[in-house]
Formats: structure tokens, sequence, C-alpha cells
């Protein structure tokens, strides 16, 4: 997209993991984002609804989603090895 001008923006769903794998994601999408080179990273953090086959599986102890402190520590994570900082520096005016 890049050689044709495109920009665009990626996110990062904090927290969707689970505890299981919070690091290696963390660590996993930083480094895609390395090799993407996108003009802003967003961040968002992983709701489990009701009615959701995730929030089941959390239900019956498949799946642990993260507290706000270990979504804060997978943000840190990933910011640490992503080697380009990005910032929105646009307004909602």
């Amino acid at each position: 997209m890049e050689e044709v001008g495109i920009q665009y923006w990626v996110t990062f769903l904090n927290g969707v993991a689970g505890c299981e794998h919070s690091h290696e994601h963390a660590v996993n999408s930083a480094k895609i984002f390395n090799q993407l080179k996108p003009m802003l990273v967003g961040t968002g953090g992983l709701t489990l609804f009701s009615g959701t086959p995730l929030l089941e599986e959390a239900e019956r102890g498949e799946f642990t989603p993260l507290t706000e402190k270990e979504m804060l520590e997978e943000l840190r994570t990933s910011l640490a090895v992503q080697t380009q900082r990005y910032a929105d520096l646009s307004s909602n005016r």
C-alpha cells in the first residue's frame, strides 16, 4: 500500500489473547506493526459481552480475561517492542 501512497492504520486489540497468551500477543503484534510501518497504531481493550461465545468460555474457565493492570502491562510490552512511535495529532473540530 505504501508503494501507491495509501496510508493506513492498524489496531492493537489489547487483551484478546487472554492471560495465557498475553506476552506472545504483545510481542508478535508489535513485530508485525514494525514490518508494516502503518501511519498509526490504535489500541482498544477487549470487552466480553453477554451472550457471546468468548464470555461463555470465560465463565467455563476456558479463557482468562486480563485485569485492567494486566492490560496496561500488555500494552507496555507491545510498545517496548515497537520500533516506531505514532501519534494522532488530529482534531475532531
